[in-house]
């Protein structure tokens, strides 16, 4: 049944489109070496830093868990089986699905980042597909929807690597809160979005076809086509419907995906050779755990530890849980026995000193007084330059805070990843006559890259006046968050310059309305901890 029903998925991408020429075909796939390496330099954007780790991720042991097979046995590699599993046909020439193989075929290099992320969750999803005898096919859709990324956060609010929206989590049990957002662990958001497909399924009376628009489009905006268009439900297809074209489209994506894989050869696509077993391990704890100490523990960057654990919104796992922390394979045991065997530090908030600036002071002799350096001061306090003012109130570590060596430095970087990668707020601009991506990335102090991410442009230069932007603000972590007020500000200039509300504003300054803003004053930008 499963089978018949997802041959009829495609069926329902078939367009008169003309089809791409043939592309010569060499006698079998390339494989590439799981040992990718960074092929540019370092960059102090956050993503880019997410990327790299995603990169480096196994990159010397690709073969973690049990020995790997005698060398003249093929090497086990996860396409063999997810492919081998696949229910879809071939991708006819001139239909929709036949177009995104092109697509997909044709940029290598993107499919060469998207698998390299997928690379940690692949087997595990794949065992979780199996158990539910879904189709093969769905370990495809983070693809579709998010290209593995578990920071995507979509114009529609919806988040991670399965794109669920907070309501849909919710019902599906993912915990959002201010320590952690399940959208993004990739762990639980694989468990909950396979659950949500089984329902779908059912509730469009076994066909896949509405399920998957279900899942895109939410599957009360499908139910009320189908109402609609009246029918037998079973024989319906996403095309025969009023949905937004995107939906009529998901599952030709799909589909095209999967024909892809199948032949990778056709367009000399190179595979990274991802192991068919376990590279990761989901560690459960009976207490929160500082995952800046569990780096320690393991050895491992903050940076990999954290690419691993995106749902984490703070340095530990919640209070109130899940104490879940996902490693390598190779790290877990070591991980569990210094873990136990070792005094735990607190998984409580480093403390924070505050610190009243003074005339004469510079950031230099500050940081010498109080045992830190100039790039935690800054860091710490979201500065741009060094230069400082009477009066001004900066924060800075106490011994409390530096739990082991490096420790504030970790920290630092945990928390500029965090505060460049996790969206808090989101506005919308209007591009005006002779504005550019690089000009509103400056207005809005964000990079041009996360502009093109959250709105899905391909090329900075593909944008038109009265076009409307997606912009996310980033996290401020906890502490006060003050802004000095120059000449010619206004409440709404700096609400929206901060990505803020003027209401949260003024309730945070206790300001009533009407009132005028004075130079030199200093405001909350964030509520009093």
């Amino acid at each position: 049944m499963i089978t018949l029903l997802l041959v009829l998925i495609a069926l329902a991408g078939c367009s008169a489109l003309t089809p791409a020429p043939e592309q010569p075909q060499p006698a079998a796939p390339v494989l590439a070496s799981t040992a990718v390496k960074s092929t540019g330099p370092d960059s102090d954007d956050a993503y880019d830093m997410i990327e790299q780790a995603n990169r480096e991720l196994f990159s010397e042991q690709p073969f973690v868990g049990p020995p790997s097979p005698p060398a003249q046995q093929p090497i086990p590699v996860i396409w063999d089986r997810l492919v081998g599993g696949f229910s879809l046909p071939d991708c006819e020439p001139g239909s929709t699905a036949y177009t995104w193989q092109e697509w997909y075929g044709n940029h290598g290099d993107y499919m060469q980042r998207v698998m390299l992320r997928a690379r940690p969750w692949l087997y595990d999803i794949l065992n979780q597909i199996e158990t539910r005898e879904l189709p093969y096919e769905m370990a495809l859709l983070p693809i579709v929807e998010s290209a593995y990324d578990t920071f995507a956060f979509s114009s529609a609010a919806a988040v991670g690597g399965w794109q669920f929206t907070a309501p849909t989590a919710r019902d599906y049990g993912l915990k959002i809160n201010t320590w952690y957002d399940g959208r993004r662990d990739m762990y639980a958001a694989t468990r909950a979005a396979l659950d949500y497909l089984q329902v779908l399924f059912k509730k469009f009376d076994d066909n896949w076809r509405l399920a998957l628009a279900g899942y895109n489009a939410g599957a009360g905006r499908v139910s009320r086509a189908v109402a609609r268009h009246g029918g037998n439900m079973r024989s319906l297809r996403a095309t025969d419907l009023k949905l937004p074209r995107e939906t009529k489209g998901f599952a030709p994506k799909l589909h095209g995906l999967s024909c892809l894989l199948r032949n990778p050869e056709r367009y000399q696509l190179k595979l990274p050779a991802i192991p068919d077993m376990p590279l990761i391990t989901a560690v459960n704890l009976e207490q929160p755990v500082d995952i800046v100490y569990a780096a320690q523990l393991t050895d491992l960057p903050i940076t990999e530890v954290y690419a691993l654990n995106p749902g984490l919104n703070r340095w530990t796992t919640p209070p109130d849980g899940p104490h879940r922390l996902i490693l390598p394979a190779g790290k877990a045991d070591d991980f569990l026995q210094a873990f136990t065997s070792t005094e735990q530090p607190a998984a409580s908030a480093p403390e924070w000193q505050t610190i009243t600036v003074k005339s004469g002071d510079t950031l230099g002799s500050l940081a010498r007084q109080h045992n830190t350096t100039l790039a935690l001061l800054r860091e710490h306090n979201r500065l741009r330059s060094d230069v400082i003012m009477p009066g001004q109130i900066l924060r800075t570590g106490t011994a409390s805070y530096n739990r082991f060596p490096g420790y504030a430095e970790a920290l630092a970087e945990l928390q500029k990843l965090q505060q460049g990668l996790l969206p808090a707020n989101r506005t919308s601009h209007r591009i005006r006559r002779g504005e550019s991506l690089s000009t509103i990335a400056r207005q809005y102090n964000v990079s041009v890259t996360n502009l093109q991410r959250w709105n899905n442009l391909r090329s900075p230069d593909r944008i038109r006046a009265g076009q409307s932007l997606v912009v996310l603000a980033p996290v401020k972590p906890g502490g006060k968050q003050r802004y000095r007020v120059q000449p010619g500000d206004s409440l709404w200039r700096i609400a929206r310059r901060n990505q803020i509300s003027v209401e949260s504003l003024r309730n945070w300054n206790q300001l009533p309305a009407g009132t005028i803003l004075q130079p030199g004053q200093v405001l909350l930008l964030a509520p009093r901890p």
